[in-house]
C-alpha cells in the first residue's frame, strides 16, 4: 500500500510537470522561464492558467472543449489524490482499517487494487495531455495559429 501511495505522488508530481509544460507548448517561452514562472504553482492555478491562455490561443471551439475537458479530469484525479494523501488513517476498535472521509466521517480505507487504478489513471491523462501537445489536437491548433 505505501509503495502505491508513493507511485500516486511521483505521477501525480509528473502530472503538474505535464501542466507546466502545457503551458510552455501555450505560450512559447523557454523551459527555464516556465518553471521560475510556475515554481511552487499549484495543480488548480496551472489548470485555470492553461485555460485561460488556451481560450486566446486557440480561440472558442472543439480544441479549446477538448482541452477544458482534460483539465476537468485532472481536476478529478487529483481531487482523489489529495483525499487520499491528506486523509486521516486510523484502526476502528475491533481494527477494521479506516480514514476520514470528505466531510470528516470515517470511511473504509481505499484497496489496493483502488489504489492502483487511480496511478493508472493519473499516467494515463498525463500521456493524453503529452500526446496533445506533441502530435493531437493541440500540436495542430498550435501550428495552425503561428
Amino acid at each position: 500500500m505505501l509503495a502505491e501511495f508513493g507511485r500516486i505522488g511521483v505521477l501525480h508530481s509528473h502530472l503538474d510537470y505535464i501542466l507546466k509544460m502545457t503551458l510552455r507548448s501555450l505560450t512559447g517561452v523557454s523551459i527555464e522561464e516556465i518553471r521560475l514562472a510556475t515554481n511552487y504553482e499549484g495543480s488548480s492555478s496551472l489548470r485555470g492558467r492553461i485555460k485561460k491562455i488556451a481560450r486566446k490561443r486557440v480561440g472558442d471551439g472543439a480544441v479549446l472543449i477538448k482541452l477544458q475537458a482534460l483539465m476537468e479530469r485532472c481536476k478529478q484525479v487529483t481531487a482523489k489524490r489529495n483525499a487520499l494523501v491528506h486523509g486521516v488513517y486510523a484502526t476502528e476498535r475491533f481494527g477494521e482499517p479506516i480514514m476520514s472521509g470528505p466531510d470528516w466521517s470515517w470511511i473504509a480505507q481505499p484497496t489496493l487494487k483502488e489504489l492502483q487504478a487511480l496511478s493508472v489513471e493519473i499516467e494515463r491523462l498525463t500521456n493524453e495531455i503529452n500526446d496533445a501537445r506533441f502530435r493531437g489536437y493541440l500540436a495542430d491548433a498550435l501550428k495552425e495559429k503561428q
